[in-house]
């Protein structure tokens, strides 16, 4: 069996960062006695799974295809193997200013995953799964400085789950990769 990777999820504030790593923890890594407690205790809000995590010190990692994955924090963990920058797929701006922030990161040498790079558009939901805003949203990210890591863009709705596991039937468009299989 492969060692785990190690994965740090970054993004603007308001972008759902939280809501993304409860989401995946509560889908993919908590064993049926933790989401019993979990449940009991803090019910489904995705946010609140992190913090329970945090506040009893438990290790927050979940399964993918290829293997554990373990989720740490930027500080904690700078040279990690995969980084999910989340944007908000509803702003005003669509990622231009998320964009420009990851470029800059980047250029500065700051915040390079040594394997892969997923650009996660979260909040589709909330635009109504809007191909045309998504299309622009990952075109603010053409051109960055991301070509020693292997990169992918991801439209996901972290609130309702779509697009994280499965596809929802009701998007027609895009490459048809959701979040898991673009983590491996």
């Amino acid at each position: 069996m492969a060692p785990p990777r190690s994965m740090v999820v970054l993004g603007q504030p308001g972008a759902g960062k939280r809501t993304l790593v409860g989401s995946i923890l509560y889908k993919l890594g908590i064993d049926l006695s933790l989401l019993q407690r979990l449940e009991r205790e803090t019910g489904r809000k995705y946010p609140d799974i992190v913090a329970y995590f945090d506040k009893n010190n438990l290790i927050k990692s979940f399964h993918s295809p290829s293997g554990t994955i373990i989720i740490h924090d930027y500080q904690s963990e700078p040279d990690h193997d995969l980084t999910l920058w989340v944007v908000n797929g509803a702003s005003d701006d669509r990622g231009a200013s998320s964009s420009a922030e990851l470029k800059s990161l980047i250029a500065d040498g700051l915040k390079t995953p040594k394997r892969q790079l997923l650009i996660v558009v979260n909040q589709m939901d909330l635009v109504d799964w809007s191909e045309e805003i998504f299309h622009d949203v990952a075109q603010n990210f053409r051109g960055a400085p991301f070509e020693e890591t292997r990169t992918s863009i991801v439209p996901i709705s972290a609130l309702d789950g779509d697009n994280m596991l499965e596809a929802p039937e009701r998007i027609l468009w895009g490459n048809g990769e959701t979040l898991l299989e673009a983590i491996g």
